[in-house]
């Protein structure tokens, strides 16, 4: 039987809308919060928070979340959500004894649990965190939505963020999330040459060590599992895109194509680096604002910007 816990989510406004909030606002948040706690579940155990071919039973079993009530007095609305526990929702994943690179979470947890690490990391400016990628960020953004002036805040509390420490969310977090999603280098095609030194059949998942010993760590593609398994322990070449954090630095490699390497591929034997990083417009306009002229501008402007974005940032030079 599925273990589960019910998990409100207290939403804080000006006004006092009691058990009568407005529709649209509540309505999105209801929408979103499941959707962002599934994919907080993927990132937290693939690796990506976006899945590629079916849904494995195990990710659907953990991602069954279900909104049980909404209560209001003065200034608060809660909104009350189901979710199972981790391991109770999986027995069979948490039974298997596959080697990982990083500790699984806890069987106790739930969906709100690992929800709760994403946004901790986000409000905590973590560029290098492992706990989201793009489209968990971008699910955050969404929530201005919801937190859009009629609410002010979101917290919740959890098994693992409890009520002296609860989990917020505000139009700060969403700023920070929208600047990481912009910061974040362009994805593009790699090759990346190694020793396969580990693979979970549960979630696709791989690593491989670099000639140097630095770890690659990346997501198969659907029915390349069979494949994989007979290059366990030999020299690979991972063909596939490269996702990048805030901090420029490699997230993951999603495969597209493995395959045994020749001898040729010593050159491909390193940690992938972005072509170009994503610029931020405002950052580069405050850090040339003392020089006047073409001086501020030749050999500085990224030129991907849109004309609105150049205005506003030119604005901040006045």
């Amino acid at each position: 039987m599925v273990a589960t816990v019910i998990t409100p989510v207290c939403l804080k406004s000006h006004d006092a809308y009691g058990g009568r909030p407005p529709a649209i606002p509540i309505g999105e948040l209801i929408r979103l919060i499941p959707d962002i706690l599934s994919r907080s579940i993927r990132m937290a155990f693939m690796g990506r928070s976006t899945v590629r071919g079916s849904t494995p039973n195990w990710l659907r079993s953990m991602s069954d979340i279900r909104f049980t009530d909404l209560q209001g007095s003065k200034d608060e609305t809660k909104l009350f959500f189901e979710c199972p526990t981790l391991g109770s929702a999986a027995p069979q994943l948490y039974a298997q004894q596959e080697f990982e690179w990083t500790e699984r979470p806890s069987a106790d947890d739930c969906g709100f649990d690992l929800y709760g690490d994403v946004i901790t990391a986000v409000r905590s400016q973590d560029r290098d965190s492992d706990r989201f990628d793009m489209q968990l960020l971008k699910r955050v953004g969404l929530l201005q939505r919801g937190i859009n002036g009629t609410f002010q805040q979101l917290e919740f509390t959890s098994r693992r963020y409890p009520a002296d420490c609860p989990v917020v969310l505000d139009e700060r977090t969403i700023q920070i999330a929208r600047d990481f999603t912009s910061r974040i280098p362009k994805s593009d095609q790699v090759r990346v040459v190694g020793k396969l030194d580990m693979l979970r059949a549960s979630t696709q998942s791989f690593a491989i060590k670099t000639d140097d010993g630095s770890e690659v760590r990346g997501i198969l593609p659907e029915g390349c599992l069979e494949n994989a398994k007979e290059l366990l322990a030999h020299r690979v070449l991972i063909i596939g895109q490269a996702a990048y954090r805030p901090s420029g630095r490699l997230l993951r490699v999603d495969a597209i194509e493995i395959q045994e390497a020749s001898k040729e591929g010593a050159f491909f034997s390193r940690v992938p680096q972005p072509k170009t990083a994503r610029s931020n417009i405002g950052q580069i306009v405050r850090d040339q604002s003392h020089k006047k002229g073409l001086a501020a501008i030749i050999g500085k402007w990224p030129g991907q910007e849109t004309d609105d974005e150049i205005a506003l940032a030119l604005q901040e030079m006045d």
